[in-house]
């Protein structure tokens, strides 16, 4: 299954990757703070399973989307 992901990533503290990702057309954004965090969104947004994009994964965002 392909998946079309918005991704939105900013330097943080650190030089660390801060941001959030979302499947294009799904309403869930998730938001992660560095490469692990991120590869975890990854997982958690593209079903492993053939679930409904967009609603594959579980938690709320971890933050506040950047620039808000």
């Amino acid at each position: 299954m392909e998946v079309e992901i918005l991704l939105r990533v900013t330097r943080g503290a650190g030089d660390r990757l801060d941001g959030s990702a979302s499947v294009i057309g799904g309403s869930e954004i998730r938001g992660f703070s560095g490469m692990l965090e991120l590869m975890r969104v990854f997982e958690d947004l593209v079903p492993a399973d053939g679930a409904d994009v967009g609603t594959a994964g579980a938690a709320a965002p971890h933050g506040a989307e950047p620039g808000a």
